[in-house]
């Protein structure tokens, strides 16, 4: 990994199985993550019962600026949650105990704001556990992915005022 100019990470990705079995391998791929230098530090939860998982998280977006907290089940994470200030909640699906549907339940009856991104390996997931968070990612997308999931949940929603004062600046009009 490599700082670039805009304080971003510069990821040399190469996945498991990347060397061919006949001999050849592939080239990996290079791709530029985080937020620019002046961008508010963020803390983020991360809650999955795969450590090495955890890990790789944590260190890839503490490298980028985020401050990290991870959680091995969803009772240790409201554990967390109850004693520290957390800006988001990165939960999987399947986890032993309490699952992550149950685990983002407690979660929006403490923090009812909170965004809350479902990371999983399932192909389809129940209705009800979609309404529970606000967005959901599939596990295995490369970190921009999620990068650019956290930051969508980040940007203030425009009330309608500013929706009307956006739409003015771009010389539509809008009834107020």
């Amino acid at each position: 990994m490599s700082l670039s100019q805009d304080c971003g990470a510069q990821v040399l990705v190469r996945f498991k199985g990347d060397d061919a079995r006949d001999g050849s391998s592939r080239e990996g791929s290079t791709q530029t993550y985080g937020k620019e230098c002046n961008a508010p530090s963020r803390t983020v939860l991360f809650v999955d019962d795969e450590p090495s998982l955890l890990e790789v998280r944590r260190l890839i977006f503490e490298f980028v600026g985020y401050t990290v907290l991870t959680a091995e089940s969803g009772e240790e994470a409201l554990e967390v949650l109850r004693s520290n200030v957390v800006d988001a909640v990165v939960v999987d699906y399947e986890m032993p105990g309490m699952d992550g549907e149950e685990t983002a339940r407690q979660i929006r009856r403490m923090r009812r704001k909170l965004p809350i991104i479902l990371s999983s390996g399932c192909v389809s997931l129940p209705q009800r556990v979609l309404e529970t968070v606000n967005v959901s990612v599939h596990k295995t997308a490369l970190p921009q992915v999620l990068f650019d999931t956290l930051e969508q949940q980040f940007q203030p929603i425009p009330t309608a005022n500013g929706v009307h004062e956006i739409a003015m600046q771009l010389g539509r009009y809008v009834p107020a």
